[in-house]
């Protein structure tokens, strides 16, 4: 049977969540809710951005990472979640 390459990935996330929790060191997960049409990863696909601006994962594929690293350290900041809305159908 073929590996699962999604529960591989979110088993690595988790354990990066795991590892940050017990360092106390402070993390925004980042979570893809929807996606419509075309897009690099689905609604389930996971990131972790740390304070430091590490990140683990990806949502995007890479054009929208920064964004992402950005809204996430804010939030984080802010001590706040965030819905963020990537349209890349549009500038």
């Amino acid at each position: 049977m073929a590996e699962d390459v999604l529960s591989t990935h979110h088993r690595a996330i988790l354990a990066s969540l795991q590892a940050l929790s017990d360092d106390g060191r402070a993390f925004t997960l980042c979570l893809v809710v929807h996606t419509h049409g075309s897009t690099y990863r689905k609604a389930g696909a996971l990131a972790i951005v740390g304070h430091d601006g590490s990140r683990r994962g990806v949502i995007s594929g890479g054009c929208l990472e920064s964004e992402l690293e950005t809204a996430a350290i804010s939030a984080l900041q802010q001590h706040r979640p965030r819905l963020i809305v990537f349209d890349t159908n549009h500038e």
